[in-house]
């Protein structure tokens, strides 16, 4: 039975678990999971290090029934190097390449059994259970090739009216101009402006949460994917342009060289 001195310790546990936006709108993660519907999944597409999982099982922990719902975390759970250097402000320890799904299974071990962990490349991504979806959080998608993979896979099993829809990378695109694929996620909104109602836009964060609507058919998909390709500029950049990319990932690396000495300091 959770206590609520347990449920203290697991939520003091979590704030440990380094989160690159999921500890943010924790709050919101868990109403959602807390307000899902029963014998529904939740799905989440790229965990890292399972800070946002951690708050989405919190919400299902506060359920009158929390056995009635399950989370399924996909990723690939490999360490890369920004990983390892995030990482680090927390005080947790990465290698550039390693397999990262122990030390998650490690930080979420208080919520037992209710996360499965699909341990994979996120294009390879399948759905066997083909269980109606309560919760979508997408914090990877970000490209039309992959976020239209998650759409053929997952959305159909979205609940039209009662889905809610994560999207952590909405406005990714905004921090990378020399990068138009990543506004994929808004261009699928935006063309199908009845499927997509917003709920929340998260304060200083690149993410949005919506509620699924109208449904998305195999051939909305389609057209929405051929349809963005030919909005794509052409990938020969003349000399201004590139200069200009160039400028900006300078002053990326200026930003976060800021962020890092800022956070040091703390």
């Amino acid at each position: 039975m959770l206590t609520k001195e347990k449920l203290e310790i697991l939520e003091r546990n979590v704030m440990k678990i380094p989160s690159q936006g999921g500890t943010g709108i924790g709050g919101f993660l868990q109403e959602a999971a807390i307000h899902a519907r029963q014998t529904t999944n939740i799905i989440e597409i790229g965990a890292w290090l399972g800070a946002g999982t951690a708050q989405l099982a919190l919400g299902a922990l506060k359920r009158i029934n929390p056995q009635t719902i399950q989370i399924h975390t996909y990723d690939k759970f490999t360490a890369s190097r920004p990983e390892v250097e995030k990482a680090a402000l927390k005080n947790v320890m990465l290698v550039a390449g390693e397999d990262t799904l122990p030390k998650v299974k490690k930080f979420l071990s208080g919520f037992d059994p209710l996360i499965q962990f699909h341990k994979i490349n996120l294009m390879n991504s399948k759905y066997p259970e083909k269980k109606p979806i309560s919760v979508y959080v997408d914090d990877a998608a970000k490209t039309p090739e992959l976020f239209t993979h998650m759409l053929r896979t997952f959305s159909p099993y979205w609940i039209p009216g009662e889905t809610v829809l994560v999207f952590m990378d909405f406005r990714y695109w905004r921090r990378f101009p020399d990068k138009p694929d990543f506004k994929y996620q808004q261009f699928i909104v935006d063309n199908y402006p009845d499927s997509f109602r917003l709920l929340q836009t998260f304060e200083r964060k690149a993410g949005v949460a919506f509620k699924y609507e109208k449904p998305l058919s195999s051939s909305d998909i389609k057209h929405a994917y051929k349809l963005f390709k030919k909005t794509l500029p052409s990938k020969s950049a003349g000399p201004v342009n590139r200069l200009l990319i160039f400028k900006q990932r300078i002053q990326r690396l200026i930003n976060a060289c800021i962020n890092y000495s800022v956070k040091k300091d703390k």
